[in-house]
């Protein structure tokens, strides 16, 4: 046993030092006030990326070497799209779109077909669209497995809250429809929902959050496959308020994980995590925790506050680990005064030009690994400072590469003038060792993008990264 623990060490020290080798696909054209892009995944054992420019959408498959494969045009989409989003599973890739048509927010299906076309697009839902509605977006989840699409929505009329939720398989067949309506004062639907993949479809609901994001009131709502209305399940919060939810799904055992910071009361700051779990067997409310946390880096009690939850990993040994990192956004201007001095030699009148600048910043990583039993098995934070201007932060935060002895944490070091590519490698034990990663010449004349990356094997990650009016894709293998 000592020796394999030994091997498994060794093969974890050494990961850091295993070369890494970085791809870049061909530049495109592009323009960053129309144009779109995200990266997908793996389809047909080929890299794919969504390009949308000039308002012509298109999937690009590109092959090891990110070289290109084939390029399927989406001809059917609309010059407008409000919101797209994409599952894809092996040999299946469905695209989902939002549309604003005659005073309706309509969703369209379309699926990729053998020879690299598409079916005709097909209206999954809609619902009116007008100001006299307090009407969320549409939203999408997909399962694990990538089998499943939940596609939900919710609005609000006559004091009542409408909830709409569909899912859909990579078939285009429609598992579950579902249209409730909730009559209950201050319910109200949250972004977090999830999709099984035996097609169990979840979402959260409660009391509206304030302006701290908190709330009092919890409800899990759920329904099995072929559902026409949801449960409801109360959950006990201890008179708690939670804020930044995750709703994360274990489909191994069949259970459901809730997590979020959790505060002593409505418009207080957050102090711990709150862990819960939902059995979807016996479809009842099980254990539930609330872990008291203090970062490493700091002692005050609103270490929390600005901290937001962006992972939540379930470990095969059972453990939780939650994955956040510190942001937050500044506004301030920023001008200069002259002064005009009259014929007296005084100071009459001073005249000031200024602008507004929005600050965005993203700084440490902090990571909690948390037992079965809620307790805290340890925690580990990463040390990083991004501070950019009215970017919207798209060059900052991270992204995590997945690995059987650790995650990889990939952000770029804007503390200098030069930016560097680093990995933060952070084992299950929670163990951290920083490493710069490889670049080249032509690489750093690009920003790079790694809150847009994806995982895309075992090991490799490919993120977007863009250069004055052109975009490529970078690949990092391991």
């Amino acid at each position: 046993m000592r020796k394999i623990l030994l091997i498994a060490l060794i093969i974890f020290c050494s990961f850091d030092g295993i070369t890494q080798k970085i791809t870049l696909s061909e530049k495109e054209e592009l323009n960053m006030r129309d144009d779109d892009f995200m990266v997908i995944g793996t389809v047909r054992n080929l890299t794919s990326v969504y390009r949308n420019h000039q308002a012509i959408g298109e999937i690009v498959f590109y092959n090891k070497n990110l070289i290109k494969e084939k390029i399927s045009t989406m001809t059917f989409l609309p010059a407008t799209v409000l919101k797209i989003n994409f599952t894809a599973r092996a040999e299946k890739l469905s695209v989902f779109y939002v549309v604003k048509e005659n005073r309706k927010q309509n969703v369209y299906m379309a699926k990729l077909k053998d020879d690299y076309t598409w079916t005709e697009p097909v209206l999954l839902v809609g619902s009116p669209f007008g100001s006299y509605r307090n009407s969320n977006d549409y939203m999408f989840s997909s399962s694990e497995d990538k089998s499943k699409t939940l596609v939900y929505h919710s609005f609000s009329e006559n004091d009542m809250t409408i909830l709409q939720a569909l899912v859909v398989n990579e078939e285009l067949a429609v598992e579950s429809n579902i249209e409730q309506s909730y009559n209950e004062q201050g319910f109200s639907m949250t972004n977090e929902a999830t999709v099984a993949d035996d097609g169990s479809v979840f979402i959260a609901a409660g009391d509206a959050p304030n302006s701290k994001g908190n709330m009092q009131d919890l409800v899990l709502l759920s329904g099995v496959k072929g559902a026409t209305s949801l449960q409801q399940h109360p959950v006990d919060l201890n008179h708690n308020a939670i804020s930044d939810l995750h709703l994360t799904a274990d489909n191994q055992h069949h259970n459901l994980y809730l997590s979020a910071y959790f505060a002593d009361g409505r418009y207080s700051s957050p102090r711990g995590i709150f862990m819960s779990m939902y059995d979807m067997a016996n479809q009842t409310m099980s254990s539930t925790h609330f872990t008291p946390l203090a970062l490493q880096i700091s002692s005050s009690k609103s270490d929390l506050r600005d901290l937001k939850i962006r992972n939540v990993f379930l470990k095969k040994t059972g453990e939780m680990e939650i994955v956040a990192e510190k942001t937050f956004q500044n506004i301030r201007n920023v001008g200069s005064i002259t002064p005009v001095i009259s014929s007296s030699l005084l100071l009459t009148n001073m005249t000031e030009s200024a602008r507004v600048v929005h600050e965005f910043s993203y700084d440490e990583i902090a990571v909690f690994n948390l037992k079965p039993d809620g307790s805290l098995a340890w925690s580990q934070t990463v040390l990083k400072d991004q501070t950019t201007n009215d970017d919207n932060g798209i060059f900052s935060s991270f992204g995590v590469l997945q690995h059987r002895l650790g995650n990889a944490y990939i952000f770029s070091d804007m503390s200098s003038k030069q930016y560097r590519l680093l990995a933060a490698y952070i084992s299950a034990n929670g163990q951290l060792t920083v490493k710069e990663l490889q670049s080249s010449e032509e690489v750093d004349d690009y920003n790079l993008m790694p809150r847009s990356a994806v995982q895309i094997s075992k090991s490799e990650i490919v993120m977007p990264c863009v250069s004055k009016n052109y975009l490529c894709f970078l690949k990092i293998s391991y």
